[in-house]
């Protein structure tokens, strides 16, 4: 019986007696921990990456440039004076709506959701702030298998010890996530994951070059004599190489061994270390997850090959 027959068997059954269960009831009543560090995400994608610093803010930017519009159940406007619309327009004292959409833009894409929290001085008043949440720091609350509320926990406070928040109160917008085990009702899904051995290779390319002219552009290679040293003796000799020849300081000037001894090149040089295929596939694939098209955000093949 394949997929399709045991669905449609499944609608001529008769419903069954008893309590709709979508997750197990210990994972009820405490706040849902997740195994996903999210701050490598920032570490290694938005602060260490331009591709994916360039995809995200170029969202960040778009999307901030529509206004927030508030209105009323009947899809009417409302006017400027109306505490909603005012909200909408200065949501925080210390921040417009061009910020704060510009950060949840950032948040969703790089985290793949985003949280807004609505302040109320008294439990039955309107909203009078409107925070953006870090979505890794909010844990979510199910009971009786729905979802009841989160729980805010600041940097330096554990699980149990942080600010309770009503769903009523929260806001939560999230890229869909097929492996969640709440079915829906967890945490969003991060297009960087997919992207992440994407975002290595041109973080680590990165990395080689860097190392590469802080060496004097010098590929590697093998120092031979023709006597035979002992490990002291070969510590000296590469130390006394390394600061002799390395960095671009002295790229002019030449190197002289003695005792019989010679350089053999074993790497490539930078003519022979051709990085603009390695370049073009890490930047369309990382750029790919976000919708972006390469050519907006101006790299060297989008340049290179438009008209």
């Amino acid at each position: 019986m394949n997929i399709f027959q045991r669905i449609a068997g499944a609608f001529k059954a008769q419903p069954k007696k008893g309590k709709f269960i979508l997750w197990p009831v210990w994972r009820e009543g405490v706040a849902q921990w997740t195994l996903t560090n999210l701050q490598s995400l920032i570490d290694d994608g938005f602060e260490a990456n331009g591709l994916v610093y360039a995809a995200v803010m170029y969202k960040a930017r778009a999307f901030s440039s529509v206004p927030l519009l508030a209105y009323d159940d009947n899809d009417e406007l409302l006017p400027d004076t109306a505490p909603l619309a005012q909200l909408l327009a200065r949501p925080h004292p210390l921040f417009t709506w061009i910020e704060l959409e510009a950060l949840l833009s950032v948040y969703y894409n790089l985290f793949g959701e985003c949280y807004v929290y609505a302040y109320r001085p008294t439990r039955n008043a309107p909203p009078v702030k409107l925070y953006p949440l870090r979505s890794d720091r909010v844990r979510h609350i199910y009971r009786d298998q729905e979802l009841i509320g989160y729980e805010y926990i600041p940097f330096g406070t554990v699980a149990g010890q942080g600010m309770p928040m009503l769903i009523e109160d929260t806001m939560h917008v999230s890229l869909p996530n097929p492996g969640d085990e709440f079915g829906g009702f967890g945490k969003g899904f991060s297009g960087l994951f997919p992207a992440r051995k994407s975002i290595d290779v041109d973080n680590s390319a990165t990395d080689f070059l860097k190392l590469f002219f802080d060496n004097g552009a010098l590929p590697p290679g093998v120092l031979q004599f023709e006597s035979p040293l002992d490990d002291t003796a070969v510590a000296q000799a590469q130390e006394r190489w390394a600061e002799i020849y390395g960095g671009y300081q002295r790229w002019t000037e030449p190197a002289v061994l003695d005792s019989g001894g010679k350089y053999q090149k074993i790497g490539l040089t930078i003519q022979e270390l051709d990085m603009s295929t390695l370049d073009a596939r890490t930047e369309s694939r990382i750029t790919m997850v976000f919708g972006v098209p390469i050519s907006l955000i101006e790299t060297r093949p989008s340049i290179t090959q438009s008209t």
